[in-house]
């Protein structure tokens, strides 16, 4: 019987074995490094959120291998192998990340059960993002786009922020409604002890670092741009036009705010970026924002920082640029993308 005779289902034998591979070495080391499973604790549950840290470690090295090799799905178009490639990929990135992050945040103090844990929930915030919201997106996309992918991307980044916020608590013991925080467009709302909105400004950088770096940076290069603008008033003295036309904007497809031109714009001309898209929109002399689109309603799902971490691990550890299903989900060579 031919299951995939095209072979377009291939990366799903490295992520496999990846997997089983983990979860063995996850088992052995929930038991004290015994090796031999006919000696584990099977009544336990430490032995298995241990085979659960090392399934979803080997799943995100068997994605790498893929990708390396050529096996990932490669594709900007909706197909089903694309689909479970960025699902698993992502789902597999955000796992690993979280439980790498619980670590070093702990000091190396941790369990079998707390890295499961962080784990599962950055698997499950990955896999959501990686699937277009759990396919939210595509839905939105389905019902005509423009005010739909606007709701979409709302509910999207909702569900995305509460969810893993609230979700880490749990892992970590604490009160679910302790400390999270709510996506709502550019902003992220942090709440503690149920639906209190946080006074503490410590709360509203912590859920906003993204937003905070990206808008930090381009109110930065609009106030170069005004003191270039108040220097060239002075009389004999002219400063560079490019450095005068530093600007912000707004996105409404996107509700995001859009930095461009200074200082900013001629380092991306410098880098022939056209624009990127995380937390904001920055772009250079050409501006094609549908594709940066994508990445802001991304990192949104991802919640304050994580995507940009997510981004680096798939662009650098699947393959680079052709297997990193960010990109390509969001239309790879500035093609329109998924939604």
């Amino acid at each position: 019987m031919r299951i995939d005779p095209n072979g377009r289902f291939w990366f799903l034998i490295p992520i496999g074995i990846g997997i089983v591979a983990g979860g063995y070495v996850g088992g052995a080391w929930a038991n004290d490094w015994n090796f031999n499973p006919t000696q584990w604790d099977w009544n336990s549950g430490r032995t298995w959120a241990g085979i659960g840290v090392g399934g979803i470690f080997g799943g995100f090295a068997g994605s790498c291998i893929a990708g390396w090799a050529g096996l990932g799905a490669a594709t900007s178009a909706i197909t089903a192998e694309s689909i479970v490639w960025g699902g698993l990929t992502s789902a597999f990135q955000g796992g690993a990340m979280s439980m790498v992050s619980h670590a070093v945040m702990s000091g190396g103090d941790v369990t079998p059960e707390s890295m499961f844990g962080n784990g599962a929930v950055g698997f499950l915030s990955g896999g959501f993002a990686g699937t277009g919201g759990a396919g939210i997106m595509y839905g939105a996309k389905a019902l005509g786009g423009g005010g739909w992918s606007i709701a979409g991307g709302l509910l999207s980044q909702a569900i995305g922020t509460a969810g893993a916020s609230i979700g880490y608590n749990i892992a970590n013991g604490k009160d679910p409604l302790s400390s999270w925080y709510l996506g709502l467009g550019p902003i992220n709302i942090p709440f503690k002890n149920g639906f209190n909105i946080s006074s503490d400004a410590g709360d509203w950088l912590g859920s906003n670092i993204g937003n905070a770096l990206f808008y930090g940076v381009g109110l930065a290069n609009l106030g170069v741009s005004k003191v270039a603008w108040a220097i060239d008033q002075i009389p004999g003295v002219n400063a560079p036009s490019w450095l005068i036309d530093g600007s912000i904007g707004f996105d409404v497809d996107s509700l995001s705010f859009k930095f461009g031109g200074g200082l900013l714009g001629a380092a991306y001309d410098l880098a022939n970026y056209l624009n990127t898209g995380a937390y904001s929109i920055v772009y250079g002399s050409g501006q094609y924002f549908p594709h940066e689109r994508h990445h802001i309603w991304q990192s949104r799902m991802l919640g304050s920082w994580e995507f940009l971490l997510q981004y680096f691990l798939g662009h650098g550890l699947i393959g680079g640029y052709d297997y990193n299903w960010f990109e390509l989900q969001a239309g790879q060579h500035g093609m329109s993308g998924h939604w």
